[in-house]
Parts: C-alpha cells; structure tokens; sequence
C-alpha cells in the first residue's frame, strides 16, 4: 500500500522495520520537529497496545495535550488490528480501565481467548495462562 504513496512527491514516508516494544521516537532523526502520522499493519494481539504506547505515551508528559514532552508532534495514527487473541494483560494500556468494569485479569485472558473462535478452530485452554482454573464466566 505505501508504494504508491512513495511516488508523490509532496508525501515523505519511511518505513521503520522494528519490534514495536524497542522503538523510541524521540530517537527518529527524520520525526524531529515535523508533524508526522504513524500507520500500522496487521498489528497482532499485543503490538496494539505496544503501539499506542510507543505513539502517544511518550507525547505527554500528563494526561493533558498541551503539556508536550517531546519534538515529535503526532498528527494522526491508523492500526489495522488483529490476533485479538493475542492480547497480553502485561502490554494492555487501559488495565485500570477494565478493572473498573469488573474484569480480572484471569477474565481479560478469557475474552481474549473467546475471540480465537473466529480466526481458528482450536478451542482448547491448554495454552491459557490461568492462575485460577476455577474462574467462573458467568460474572462477567
């Protein structure tokens, strides 16, 4: 898709070939002091959350826009999910979030689990990473 996108002239796109979770953007000599957005494809299970950390955390050293903390000013940011069942609690960026619903983390591992029905046909809890083998669903 970005080939395309590479013959305008106007567009300055480079691509960073990298595990999400070392990418630095305040280390991208071509991010300093331009507006920039940042495009994801086919960002699996945890590489979501690896990436709106990477993108947006560093941004703001609070919970206000106006506070900076960096040259890199993000301008917009498109990901593609999927392999939800992938989801780790340790990468999830929004845990208190759904602790506040309720949801434990033996429960986040289960949803994410739940959403494999649709991609394959291994419905086993062998590979599940349960403290409680005894968690009962119907809470939720």
């Amino acid at each position: 898709a970005d080939r395309s996108l590479r013959q305008k002239e106007s567009l300055t796109i480079e691509r960073l070939r990298i595990d999400i979770e070392d990418l630095d953007l305040s280390a991208v000599e071509s991010l300093r002091n331009v507006p920039y957005l940042a495009i994801g494809k086919h960002l699996c299970g945890p590489a979501t959350d690896l990436a709106l950390r990477c993108c947006l955390m560093e941004q703001y050293t609070q919970d206000n826009v106006e506070h900076c903390s960096s040259n890199n000013y993000i301008r917009g940011l498109s990901i593609a999910t999927c392999c939800h069942h992938h989801c780790q609690w340790k990468h999830y960026t929004n845990k208190k979030y759904m602790l506040n619903l309720g949801i434990t983390k033996e429960e986040f591992h289960a949803i994410s689990w739940f959403t494999s029905w649709a991609v394959d046909a291994d419905h086993g809890l062998d590979h599940l990473d349960f403290t409680d083998s005894r968690m009962h669903l119907e809470s939720m």
